[in-house]
């Protein structure tokens, strides 16, 4: 399975942590189920990247999920990019 992958010019990596929470632990959500992810976009042509973090959700059954939640809205993110940022990278 690719861990990036590039779309629209920019290349998309979800970055999938086990988080410790004991919070989200003392309300039942079971420790297989404690992922966080965040994605990297990075911009090929200029080499520049930066990292943005999905909201918190405690719902992921594994970690696969996780990753492409991190997949989805880093192609989101870039959708909603203006569209002058979009011309210059392609």
């Amino acid at each position: 399975m690719q861990s990036s992958e590039l779309y629209k010019g920019f290349l998309v990596e979800p970055l999938v942590y086990q988080v410790k929470d004991t919070a989200l632990r003392a309300i039942g959500v079971l420790p297989s189920r404690m992922y966080q992810a965040s994605v990297r976009i990075t911009d090929v042509k200029a080499a520049k990247s930066s990292v943005s973090k999905l909201p918190p959700r405690p719902d992921f059954n594994c970690i696969g999920d996780a990753r492409r939640a991190a997949e989805r809205f880093g192609r989101d993110l870039v959708d909603r990019l203006p569209a002058e940022a979009e011309r210059e990278v392609s």
